[in-house]
């Protein structure tokens, strides 16, 4: 078959194809046997994208952006659209479709998991280019944050004397995992952890630790008593102060 004709007809269909002649003065019409032919699809050509992001590290707070180019093996121009996934999670519907072979899409921290995130992006292809897969890469993402306090940040007591406290933890912006405690008193002055660990709940219910604290006898007054608490690079610290009794 003439590469004429398989212009004008649809590819991957099978066609039944006949020859007819009219006939002339000298010789009459005849028609041919029919031929069964199928027209092959076009081999699609491969194509590759690159992805890369705003930021490797979006932190506890602000969006960023994910961006794919897409690149094809030869000069006709790639439409189609591309879907961006987080820990293979498609966060883009539909695909976002390509403008001068870029697709992008804006993301909040909120998207991300705490701690590593692994981000994705696939070409869906169209009439010309197969589809294809993007290189993985790594995005930090929220960290989270806790909040301590002394529920009675001014405890009154005397020397030789010893009085309990009461501090809450609280989680926020989602961060799970566990606190480690130091209790660091002033000079003269004792102090203990109901525990030293504390397992944080990311849905943000409230953690007690009861601090015990114990005055010197040969202390007159006054003093305090300094908590620090750490979760990964998050570290906070407050403060105990001791009045006389």
């Amino acid at each position: 078959m003439s590469e004429r004709l398989t212009r004008f007809l649809r590819r991957d269909v099978t066609y039944n194809l006949t020859v007819n002649y009219p006939g002339d003065s000298n010789y009459a019409a005849s028609s041919s046997y029919p031929e069964t032919v199928t027209v092959l699809p076009l081999a699609l050509l491969p194509s590759t994208i690159t992805l890369s992001s705003s930021t490797l590290n979006a932190g506890n707070n602000g969006t960023f952006t994910l961006s794919a180019k897409a690149t094809g093996s030869s000069k006709t121009p790639l439409t189609g659209g591309v879907y961006f996934f987080l820990n293979g999670l498609v966060q883009n519907f539909p695909a976002t479709p390509l403008v001068d072979g870029v697709a992008t899409v804006t993301l909040t921290n909120y998207n991300l998991f705490t701690g590593v995130n692994h981000a994705t992006a696939l070409y869906v292809g169209d009439a010309n280019y197969r589809n294809s897969n993007s290189n993985s890469i790594t995005i930090t993402g929220n960290e989270g944050d806790f909040t301590m306090s002394f529920l009675n940040p001014n405890l009154a007591i005397g020397s030789g004397d010893s009085a309990k406290a009461n501090l809450v933890l609280n989680s926020i912006q989602g961060l799970g995992g566990k606190v480690t405690l130091e209790c660091v008193p002033s000079s003269g002055v004792d102090c203990s952890l109901s525990r030293s660990t504390v397992a944080l709940d990311p849905l943000g219910s409230q953690s007690a630790v009861t601090v015990t604290v114990k005055v010197d006898r040969n202390r007159c007054a006054g003093g305090h008593v300094a908590v620090i608490a750490q979760d990964g690079g998050v570290v906070h610290k407050t403060d105990l102060s001791l009045t006389a009794q």
